[in-house]
């Protein structure tokens, strides 16, 4: 697979995210030597020596080569081994349900029903934000219902049922765990500059985290018209734009039959590129 260039061409999402203060993105644990530990994984498919003696033998060199190999071939299942768990601050409730829809993962977030939110901080969209009328009436809006929350606890309702009067723009924290192909299909999906500038920051900043800690399997995700060079948003990918300045990607009509050709005839190619290599 061809990766000369891939961090290059998501510089621009990189320095996007960095611009935004949230969300806050701390990752607290992570498989040891997760790169070793795949590439482990991808040798017991064709490895008679036992698992230990694949381990100790397996060096430096050796790591990021069988990873060129294993992912260049979409062979993604040995990315499952090698688990992350991040701290994510400063989201609004509306990002976390979306979140939660990437379903190969555990979550622990700050309980509604538990915690107070008396007072609670909120998330103003950029479009809201970018308006000055819209903006003072939507801080208006979420000082109206704090005070409603206030006042039904004052009552005696309890927090299980005053936080039905809280809004998708309240912010939470939550800590996730997942592996590695997960996260590849997260940052596929949500690092997409049609995605919500929320969630795109989160994911970019999670890639941006990643790098640091396992390179040689990160630099290969990405959206997907830097990962495949398609992209298949149609008209929303017009109005992006990213895959115009990317060497060698398309935009495809939203025909999912025209992407899978179009990736079957890059796997091809990238397959063909790595035996040679060798």
């Amino acid at each position: 697979m061809e990766t000369i260039g891939t961090l290059a061409r998501l510089k621009n999402w990189f320095i996007e995210a960095n611009k935004i203060g949230t969300p806050a993105v701390e990752l607290l644990a992570y498989t040891p030597e997760p790169e070793k530990l795949v590439a482990v994984a991808a040798r017991r498919s064709y490895d008679k020596r036992s698992a230990k003696q694949i381990w100790e033998e397996m060096n430096d060199i050796e790591v990021p080569r069988l990873l060129d190999q294993v992912i260049g071939h979409r062979h993604l299942s040995v990315l499952e081994h090698a688990n992350f768990t991040f701290a994510i601050e400063g989201i609004s409730r509306a990002l976390s349900h979306q979140l939660v829809r990437h379903r190969i993962a555990s979550y622990t977030q700050q309980s509604q029903q538990r915690a107070s939110e008396q007072d609670f901080n909120f998330i103003i969209p950029p479009a809201i934000q970018g308006n000055l009328a819209l903006c003072r009436e939507f801080q208006e809006k979420m000082r109206e219902l704090a005070n409603f929350y206030r006042k039904a606890l004052d009552m005696g309702v309890t927090k299980g049922q005053a936080r039905y009067a809280l809004p998708n723009a309240c912010m939470t924290r939550i800590i996730m765990t997942t592996n590695a192909r997960s996260l590849f299909n997260l940052i596929s999906q949500r690092a997409c500059g049609v995605e919500e500038w929320e969630f795109r920051t989160l994911a970019i900043k999670m890639h941006m985290i990643l790098l640091t800690v396992a390179p040689n399997i990160f630099k290969y995700a990405g959206p997907k018209c830097v990962m495949d060079l398609i992209c298949p948003e149609g008209e929303e990918g017009k109005k992006c734009g990213l895959y115009k300045i990317i060497p060698g990607a398309v935009l495809c009509d939203g025909e999912r039959k025209m992407s899978a050709t179009r990736l079957q005839e890059l796997m091809k190619q990238e397959a063909y590129a790595i035996e040679k290599h060798q």
